[in-house]
């Protein structure tokens, strides 16, 4: 029985040691494993620097973006009125080319006319 509050055999406490060492044991393998499979480590490291490159591609992306906008901005308020005058000369042009009245050459005036008084004879 028990003395002192304790079991008598201490069998089940050792159990409970045998098992957790089970576990830890167990974990250990899984770790060494997981060291020994290169493929896997590849592709995780693989993956690691993927995601690098495409955060450092997107920050580069975004900077690019601003600075372009820096530039651009004054630039087009440099050339906002002569390119707005070039558009509104073709838009006119385009209108009165549209509007203007096209003239067709009157039917018995055309500069070449083919008639059997008009070819060579033959011999």
């Amino acid at each position: 029985m028990t003395t002192n509050g304790e079991p008598a055999d201490g069998g089940q406490q050792l159990r409970q040691e045998i098992e957790q060492t089970r576990e830890r044991l167990g974990q250990t393998v899984e770790q060494l494993v997981a060291k020994a499979d290169v493929k896997t480590m590849a592709r995780t490291t693989v993956a690691e620097l993927t995601g690098q490159a495409k955060s450092v591609v997107a920050r580069q992306r975004e900077r690019a973006v601003l600075l372009a906008r820096e530039r651009a901005v004054p630039l087009m308020r440099e050339r906002a009125v002569p390119l707005a005058m070039g558009t509104a000369t073709a838009v006119l042009i385009a209108a009165l080319l549209a509007v203007r009245p096209w003239k067709r050459p009157a039917s018995g005036s055309r500069a070449v006319t083919r008639t059997r008084a008009a070819r060579p004879r033959r011999g």
